[in-house]
């Protein structure tokens, strides 16, 4: 098995990132836990060099905050459901604003007045994300308290029946808004095929109102329009829309039907099972919820920032490498844009921001050291063999495929290769549905990777925490995702 490392940072992996878009994520951990209550996470760290972004969370605060959560919840099941009606709420609050903020003319706004927007969608969405930190501290705690509930109802089964019955049990109520998605789609493709486009209008109108921010993500916000979704009906098999609808929705009853089938079994001796499983279902929509509220306020604060770079005559590519409050104070006092410092925070930057607001930062080669003497990730060997969580299950070969973008991933993903990520997000599907399977660094059972894979049958190991740096690109690969396991059968001589 590959060597454990000694660091207690769990490094989470990014493409496209920049103070503007990364500062939502990272200073809201001065609200996290909000409306509940309960201990903050301490400390994010980041190391940033051409975009690429290494962000670092602690596992110590994933086990304080989400045992916490836990506890709370399975204490006062009113507490759970005023906390699930508050996130709804709140979110609904947020999306509203952007809505509204949206419709805005930016053009016709001054310097001061694009300043002052900016800091509002920055401490809006700041409060917000600030209730969604422990979605990664509940996934990492609840994952493992369903396995001996499974062990002690199936105590004569093999590890691969085990994981099997913990995907099934783990199956969530509610499709991924990747699939919903893909499934109203199809929905709407029948109705266009037997109503025409122009009795369709209306639909249409609802579904990109509903679904314009698809496409966006940490490094782009390409909004889905009329043109594209009638281009995709135009490029559709229009026989075969009937029977993927009815497909789909034959693969869900029956996976819920499982489902049902295995609560009651473990249920009859684990009555437990029921309050893990609310619990769970919740938080796997809180997931998606967080991912569409991020993704939304990074656009926005994207085009205000193009707006403001052009009103104090600097590029935006530069203006990105700015806090929002930086941003802000360049507006408001007119001062000369510091270039030195955007060229400093592009090469090596790291940064270390604590929940009481204070925070220090480094460059150069020193920011290279600071980030090595955190994680100590150097020491991790390339053995033939490491784990992680097995996310959907299944045993598959192929050749290892290291994407830490959406773009990579979906340029060189080939039929039956095995895509190795720090995370998959939305736009990482189309390179999913190819791969033979998915194995990422982070994540749990919740996680976009796992439920993605889940409701596509694809074999996936989540959390091996450094998949990305054991594995090189060309490596034959074993994925033995019943038992979590990644074994390498040929090594590459490719060296990243």
């Amino acid at each position: 098995m590959a060597k454990k490392k000694t660091s207690e940072w769990e490094e989470l992996i990014r493409t496209g990132l920049y103070p503007f878009n990364v500062s939502i994520p990272i200073h809201s951990i001065q609200y996290s836990n909000r409306f509940l209550n309960g201990p903050k996470y301490q400390k994010i760290c980041l190391y940033l060099e051409n975009t690429v972004a290494y962000y670092y969370e602690n596992f110590s605060d994933h086990a304080r905050v989400g045992t916490y959560c836990l506890k709370t919840f399975l204490k006062s099941h009113k507490t759970f459901k005023n906390y699930c009606a508050f996130w709804h709420k709140e979110f609904a609050l947020l999306d509203s604003f952007f809505t509204k903020t949206n419709k805005t003319d930016f053009s016709t706004l001054t310097k001061i007045e694009l300043a002052d927007l900016i800091l509002q969608v920055y401490k809006k969405t700041l409060l917000w994300h600030g209730i969604t930190y422990n979605v990664d501290a509940i996934d990492v705690m609840l994952n493992p308290l369903f396995d001996p509930l499974i062990d002690t109802t199936y105590p004569n089964a093999k590890e691969s029946k085990k994981a099997k019955i913990k995907n099934t049990l783990t199956y969530p109520n509610v499709l991924s808004y990747v699939n919903r998605f893909y499934l109203e789609k199809l929905k709407l493709f029948d109705f266009i095929t037997k109503n025409g486009i122009k009795k369709s209008e209306k639909r249409i109108d609802t579904f990109i109102k509903k679904y314009f921010w698809i496409n966006f993500s940490w490094e782009q916000a390409r909004v889905y329009t009329k043109k594209n979704l009638l281009s995709d009906y135009k490029k559709s098999n229009k026989k075969s829309i009937i029977p993927e609808i009815q497909k789909i929705k034959a693969s869900i009853s029956n996976s819920l039907r499982q489902k049902k089938q295995i609560v009651h079994i473990i249920g009859q001796r684990n009555p437990i099972v029921t309050t893990y499983l609310e619990i769970f279902d919740a938080y796997a929509v809180f997931h998606d919820l967080r991912k569409e509220g991020q993704v939304k306020a990074v656009a926005l604060l994207r085009k205000l920032y193009k707006e403001l770079s052009k009103k104090i005559g600097t590029d935006a590519s530069i203006l990105y490498y700015f806090w929002p409050q930086e941003a802000a104070s360049i507006a408001y006092k007119k001062n000369k844009i510091d270039v030195e410092l955007a060229q400093k925070r592009h090469a090596k930057w790291f940064y270390e921001y604590s929940n009481d607001g204070t925070f220090k930062e480094w460059y150069g080669e020193e920011a290279q050291q600071k980030r090595n003497a955190l994680t100590d990730f150097e020491k991790i060997v390339r053995d033939k063999e490491f784990c992680g969580v097995t996310a959907s299950t299944g045993r598959v070969t192929g050749t290892a495929r290291i994407c830490l973008s959406s773009k990579d991933a979906n340029d060189r993903i080939a039929e039956g290769d095995i895509l190795v990520t720090g995370m998959t997000m939305p736009e990482f599907v189309p390179a999913m549905k190819k791969a033979a399977a998915v194995v990422t660094d982070e994540g749990g059972l919740t996680c976009h990777a796992a439920i993605i894979c889940r409701e596509l049958s694809i074999p996936c190991v989540v959390g091996t925490k450094s998949a990305t740096k054991i594995l090189r690109d060309g490596d034959s690969v074993e994925v033995n995702a019943n038992h979590g396991v990644i074994k390498i059968t040929k090594r590459s001589s490719y060296e990243r």
